[in-house]
């Protein structure tokens, strides 16, 4: 199984995998008063079964928690990891849920 490195592109408001020619992303709307907004993932048709968008957004969860910020998604995929992973609920907003 390879490990993808995340970029967190601040200027593309991206988290990213490049995966050979192929690039699967995380799309930030917004960074507010500590909490980070997903609004989208992408991932190319060809890396679907390789389960590139879990490795993806685990590591984006991964990385907002070190930094000490919340997560408010807006991606229905990311709602879904959360509600399969539920120690990922931690990174919510007081009160937010994820259902």
């Amino acid at each position: 199984e390879e490990d993808y490195k995340l970029v967190d592109n601040s200027y593309t408001r991206q988290y990213k995998f490049h995966t050979g020619r192929h690039v699967a992303k995380n799309r930030i709307h917004k960074i507010f008063k500590g909490v980070v907004y997903l609004t989208r993932t992408e991932v190319p048709p060809d890396l679907k079964r390789r389960r590139i968008g879990y490795r993806l957004v685990e590591k984006v969860l991964a990385n907002v928690g070190r930094q000490s910020r919340r997560l408010v998604s807006l991606c229905t995929f990311v709602v879904m990891c959360i509600q399969k992973y539920p120690g990922w609920k931690r990174l919510l907003p007081e009160g937010f849920r994820v259902n």
